[in-house]
């Protein structure tokens, strides 16, 4: 992987697990790239957005260990503006996660020598694999509606205020002018400008695998049963089921186990 002279750090997780962290070649995204002992895929990792992106950390980098002791090399990126890539979330856009994933992806394909490269991601994520030219993508629980997430944000914000001085201090109503005006609006310590916000809005799974449905493409969805919110979605998706509680929007960190064992299993296959 290519990290720039003086920016990458190596470490050891373990049996045959090399970890190299640092800023990507053109020095504004930070990665962790875990390599396996011998390699037999190459993942692109994506992270989800938000209060789910602080609560599944922890469990992504549990899983790109994992996925490296069983033979993957695993590049997982922080989203510009996230983690400890350089941005300002008061500037950041939909567009410009999209083409940080694709930027991610280029790097990862030109530099593996793996039999095969799949993208794969978490919530908003995996809404961002999706749109790579990869000719196997694993979605953990993307999002039906980007919209549903900005809602969800807006309403823990206006929860934490009424909680902390019994009522709101603000209303979505004018949180959403203050994005028609194009001002960024602080969501509970999570910043969301304008354009991040209309870009989330826009985003229909639906509407993304009509246009990306090339490829082996499978959505695994923790939940007992596929609704007909998936498996309305078109033959070209494959929906598989992992009965694993959601490991985002919590407090306490959660290992899931039977939801890593899944993905093991799938990146397995015709292995």
């Amino acid at each position: 992987m290519h990290f720039p002279a003086g920016q990458m750090r190596r470490g050891y997780w373990g049996r045959a697990v090399e970890v190299e962290r640092g800023y990507l070649a053109d020095g504004d995204l930070y990665a962790s790239f875990y390599r396996a002992e011998s390699a037999k895929r190459a993942i692109l990792l994506l992270p989800a957005f938000g209060e789910e992106r602080r609560s599944t950390h922890r469990y992504l980098c549990h899983l790109a260990r994992t996925l490296a002791r069983n033979g993957c090399d695993v590049l997982h990126i922080d989203l510009a503006g996230t983690g400890d890539s350089f941005g300002d979330l008061r500037e950041i856009s939909l567009a410009d996660w999209q083409a940080d994933a694709a930027r991610a992806w280029e790097l990862l394909v030109s530099s593996s020598a793996a039999d095969l490269q799949v993208a794969m991601g978490l919530r908003l994520g995996a809404n961002l694999a999706l749109e790579l030219p990869a000719a196997r993508k694993i979605l953990i629980s993307p999002l039906l509606k980007g919209g549903a997430l900005v809602s969800e944000l807006i309403r823990r914000r206006l929860i934490k205020e009424m909680a902390g001085a019994g009522q709101a201090s603000t209303s979505e109503r004018e949180l959403r002018r203050a994005w028609a005006a194009g001002e960024p609006v602080d969501l509970d310590g999570i910043w969301v400008s304008g354009e991040l916000a209309r870009g989330l809005e826009g985003l229909s799974l639906e509407q993304q695998l009509a246009a990306h449905g090339e490829g082996s493409i499978t959505a695994v969805v923790l939940a007992a049963k596929a609704t007909r919110a998936w498996t309305g979605l078109g033959d070209h998706l494959r929906v598989e089921c992992v009965r694993e509680r959601p490991i985002w929007g919590r407090l306490d960190y959660y290992a899931a186990p039977t939801l890593t064992a899944k993905l093991v299993e799938l990146l397995e296959e015709g292995a």
